[in-house]
């Protein structure tokens, strides 16, 4: 994923600071991207529970467990700051 300054980050060393260079570097202010990233974490709750009612029963709970862990920490990194 290209994003950030340099352009060669991995998706797990992306952080909102990256988001905010490309922003800027598209013409974006801080505040709309910041905005966009505020709205990313508002609906994160009802977007992940959207996924888990169209789970099929019996859908490994070991593998709902690590993707919800891994999701909320991807987004703990998109706040600025991080």
């Amino acid at each position: 994923m290209a994003v950030g300054a340099s352009r060669q980050y991995c998706i797990g060393d992306l952080h909102g600071r990256h988001f905010i260079e490309t922003g800027r570097a598209a013409g974006l202010s801080v505040a709309m991207v910041e905005a966009a990233m505020a709205e990313v974490h508002a609906v994160f709750d009802a977007a992940f529970a959207a996924v888990e009612a169209g789970l099929p029963a019996g859908f490994p709970e070991a593998i709902h467990a690590a993707v919800l862990a891994g999701a909320r920490e991807r987004l703990r990194q998109l706040l600025p700051g991080a």
